[in-house]
């Protein structure tokens, strides 16, 4: 097996070093008159001590009392936290 030695400057490795992923939004909390993009999240109360439902839009909409999740026409099941 041949191995081969890569020279990287300490610059450049500093610079590497600074570089930071974008921050992944929270989902938003489900209410009533929110415009909702496609892909777009909101999180529903899975009751007390049970943490969230995490939804994801697949349909872009006005969010009315006959839109909240769960509604498959609007929303997809993402998972709880």
């Amino acid at each position: 097996m041949k191995f081969t030695l890569i020279s990287i400057s300490v610059p450049l490795i500093m610079a590497l070093s600074l570089v930071e992923a974008a921050p992944v939004p929270a989902p938003r909390i489900w209410s009533v008159g929110v415009h909702w993009t496609k892909h777009s999240q909101s999180a529903v109360s899975a009751g007390k001590g049970k943490g969230v439902d995490v939804w994801e839009c697949v349909r872009e909409h006005d969010s009315t009392p006959g839109t909240q999740p769960p509604n498959a026409v609007y929303w997809r099941h993402v998972g709880r936290r």
